[in-house]
């Protein structure tokens, strides 16, 4: 069956289902981990799907229909940039831009009063990125700031820390084998 996505809606949910339903039991807060998603999403999407997925880590800015939009930056710069305490993580695969932790945004907009938000797949094209973090629009809904060494960073992060080691082997066995011990509850309900 053909789908207008690089993976259908359905993988996409237990992709996010399997790794937050570990998250939340080894961790306090997962939607303060893009990173994890990003990383742990990557080798889910190489070893099971065959895609060639890569984590990348910088700033974002995603216009999700809020009363503003989202920027995952650092707040105490006056340019759009990231910093250790102000970044987002994100997959890149075949052209398309692939965000595990967009059905987390209502614990985001929630933090930042920013109203009530769905809880949706964000699986778009990379062609879709609008030119500025100040010129996001419906058809160009993201704008991405990628660091090359920053993402190498974050990626060690992960996988020097046998903790994160640890949960991630078991996000990719819990995906591969379809094991629902720790899925997680929480349903995605259509795309951005």
């Amino acid at each position: 069956m053909s789908h207008p996505y690089l993976i259908a809606p359905r993988d996409y949910e237990r992709m996010f289902r399997v790794i937050h339903g570990h998250l939340r039991n080894h961790f306090a807060n997962p939607h303060k981990c893009c990173t994890f998603f990003s990383v742990i999403g990557a080798a889910i999407l190489n070893v099971a799907h065959n895609v060639k997925g890569i984590s990348v880590s910088g700033a974002a800015a995603f216009e999700y229909g809020l009363p503003k939009s989202i920027f995952l930056a650092d707040g105490s710069s006056k340019f759009f940039t990231h910093s250790a305490d102000g970044f987002h993580s994100w997959i890149e695969a075949d052209g398309w831009l692939i965000d595990l932790t967009s059905p987390l945004l209502p614990e985001y907009a929630n933090e930042a009063n920013l109203g009530n938000a769905p809880r949706r797949m964000l699986q778009v094209p990379l062609t879709e990125e609008a030119l500025s973090p100040f010129e996001l629009s419906q058809d160009h809904p993201f704008y991405l700031a990628a660091d090359r060494d920053f993402t190498a960073e974050r990626v060690d992060f992960v996988l020097e820390n046998s903790q994160f080691l640890k949960v991630a082997e078991d996000c990719i066995t819990a995906y591969r084998t379809g094991d629902a011990t720790h899925l997680s509850d929480i349903r995605v309900t259509g795309a951005w």
